[in-house]
């Protein structure tokens, strides 16, 4: 079954293995900010959106991937 949510810390292995354009300690900034989902089939993950902020109010996807 696919699911989406938002990424935890927990998550950051995952992520830090598959997403070498920023820095482990920016990624983790960016997950405690909320502005990962992660997609997850059979509770196993497949990939991720990242986003941020535009103008500091304007949202924009950053990455988004699937294995």
């Amino acid at each position: 079954m696919m699911n989406i949510r938002v990424a935890a810390q927990t998550d950051l292995p995952f992520l830090r293995e598959h997403d070498s354009h920023v820095a482990a300690e920016e990624l983790a900034s960016v997950v405690q900010r909320g502005r990962i989902l992660v997609a997850e089939d059979n509770g196993n993950p497949i990939g991720w959106l990242r986003w941020g902020l535009f103008w500091d109010e304007i949202p924009f996807m950053n990455m988004l991937t699937g294995r």
